[in-house]
């Protein structure tokens, strides 16, 4: 969450006083929630202004048992920020409310959680106390794409395309697929019997790097038709050096 600034609280104080909050009550709050400091000196601050509210001191207590821990198990607690404008809409927090956010990236929080005590016994288990997180999973999308964290993917699986020109080739492909599968090559078969270039054009769609072409010479020797779909070379192979070629 962002730092709540003194335009921002003018339109919280305009609203508080609508609820019937006093201007002494409000100024109260104002050097409560427009404090900038460290986490210390915030803790530091707020240690006086809730001296005479022991839900208040039991708050801070809180606050500083969790910094305390997060140095004492060794993590990097640079980038944890006591907020004391933090607020969740959820009635059924009981403590500790915190969110995330992605490091130097304009987004809102993209986690967000909290204490809550007694919570389960809506659900026919009392006494349970707990803690809880949601991951928006949107946003977090959102981040990704804008630090270009996701991995380019061939838009096919497949490592090489079967193509043919009759009903013979078509069984051959097959035959020649199931090998080739057994040796952990992904390979599939163009679907029909059409001309070359639809198919070509399929497997470059489809990225796929090799097709292999099944004629009637190519069944005629026993052997396949292998056009490399990056830099054109075409040469006649066997299945054997098909499988050496591919075989990861």
């Amino acid at each position: 969450m962002d730092k709540l600034d003194k335009v921002g609280w003018d339109a919280v104080a305009n609203e508080l006083v609508e609820k019937g909050f006093s201007s002494q009550q409000c100024n109260s709050i104002k050097s409560m929630v427009l404090f900038i400091g460290t986490n210390s000196e915030k803790i530091d601050f707020l240690s006086g202004y809730f001296v005479n509210s022991g839900i208040g001191q039991q708050g801070l207590q809180e606050i500083k048992t969790i910094l305390n821990l997060s140095t004492t198990n060794g993590f990097d607690n640079t980038n944890l920020i006591f907020e004391t404008t933090l607020a969740r809409g959820l009635s059924y927090y009981t403590g500790l409310i915190f969110e995330g956010k992605a490091k130097d990236v304009s987004f809102g929080s993209i986690v967000g959680g909290g204490r809550y005590d007694d919570l389960t016994s809506s659900f026919g288990l009392p006494n349970m106390s707990g803690v809880g997180i949601s991951f928006g999973i949107e946003r977090i999308l959102d981040v990704m794409e804008s630090l270009g964290l996701f991995p380019i993917l061939s838009a096919s699986a497949s490592q090489i395309l079967f193509t043919y020109f009759s009903e013979e080739g078509q069984k051959q492909a097959s035959v020649y697929s199931n090998v080739l599968r057994k040796e952990g090559i992904r390979a599939e078969i163009y679907p029909d019997i059409t001309k070359i270039k639809k198919s070509f054009e399929f497997a470059d769609k489809k990225e796929i790097p090799f097709v292999a072409v099944l004629g009637e010479d190519e069944l005629i020797n026993n052997q396949i038709a292998l056009k490399d779909m990056k830099n054109g070379d075409q040469k006649l192979i066997s299945i054997s050096t098909l499988i050496t070629l591919l075989k990861p």
